[in-house]
């Protein structure tokens, strides 16, 4: 299973074996009047997505370190789990420190938005993709101000035949 988060890649032990995923959906039921009712779809709401593992080896506090760090910041994150993709806050972040070489850990990350939604996300999945689409962006935009740009002056007349002075070349 690959497993990143920001920019933590999940490896060897601190692979968790499961990562639940789901949610809900949300609805609103009025109930009228002789027991009928009328109920509103509102959408889905994810729920949590938590797991645990452990790290190991020498590098494991800076490890734990680093992902408190990221709890604390509450900064919006990717999170990818093999094929699927979420913006994520670390909600929650505990580690249970056993020797320098062994730190359990249990994460829980808020989902803020999904590629399961059918937002914004589905469309572009990955960075090239969203690369591209700036590019694309970019071209656009730079194409609609050239074609609307005047045509600069093929020549300037820089005096009049009449004897009226100099005519000074307008200043854009």
């Amino acid at each position: 299973m690959a497993l990143v988060l920001g920019g933590f890649t999940f490896t060897d032990y601190s692979i968790p074996e499961q990562v639940p995923q789901g949610g809900e959906h949300n609805f609103v039921v009025h109930k009228l009047i002789g027991g009928q009712r009328v109920v509103n779809a509102m959408g889905p709401d994810d729920s949590d997505i938590s797991w645990h593992g452990r790290f190991q080896g020498p590098n494991a506090v800076s490890q734990a370190l680093a992902l408190d760090q990221l709890r604390k910041s509450g900064t919006q994150v990717p999170l990818f789990i093999d094929s699927q993709y979420y913006v994520v806050g670390v909600r929650k972040f505990e580690w249970d420190y056993q020797r320098f070489y062994q730190i359990l850990y249990k994460i829980t990350c808020l989902v803020v938005s999904s590629s399961n939604s059918g937002g914004i996300f589905a469309a572009a999945m990955s960075l090239d993709g969203l690369v591209n689409a700036d590019m694309t962006s970019s071209a656009t935009v730079t194409a609609a101000f050239s074609a609307a740009a005047p045509p600069p002056p093929t020549s300037v007349p820089t005096s009049t035949s009449g004897g009226g002075g100099t005519v000074y070349p307008p200043v854009f």
